[in-house]
């Protein structure tokens, strides 16, 4: 991949995302595109919540990320409820250029936005080609505190 390529290809995604939320902080959202928002939120939360597991997990990281078991169920509600004035307002307040934090996941040596390199070490791997035919390739990665 050319880099140069890769580089406008990110600054014209950040260009791209910037001016739908310029939109919205100065045009709003039509109520269309605030039911169809809503509706695609409850869509997920139903859909996500169809066997026992998925429930049961559910009410697990919601208690172990908020204290409140039913956070998520109440999450939907409330999204329900937005106005297409908040959203508005939440754009204007919180999604300006000047505030916003872009990140990317880039090649290990794919230019930065400064034009500068990042390298990022490569475990050794060993590499075994199993009688199927199947590859199987064993390393060791540190950066997570598991084996």
């Amino acid at each position: 991949m050319d880099m140069e390529w890769a580089r406008k290809s990110a600054e014209l995604a950040v260009a791209a995302a910037q001016a739908i939320m310029d939109a919205v902080a100065h045009q709003g959202v039509t109520p269309k595109e605030l039911r169809e928002a809503q509706r695609q939120v409850v869509a997920d939360y139903v859909f996500g919540h169809q066997t026992i597991e998925s429930k049961a997990d559910d009410l697990a990281n919601s208690m172990a990320t908020t204290g409140d078991p039913e956070f998520s169920r109440r999450y939907v509600e409330g999204v329900q409820r937005v106005t297409a004035e908040e959203v508005q307002h939440a754009a204007r307040r919180y999604l300006s250029a000047q505030q916003r934090t872009v990140v990317m996941i880039r090649p290990p040596s794919a230019p930065t936005a400064q034009g500068a390199s990042v390298s990022v070490e490569q475990p050794r791997m060993t590499k075994t080609v199993l009688s199927n035919g199947l590859t199987v390739l064993v390393g060791p990665d540190h950066q997570l505190p598991m084996a």
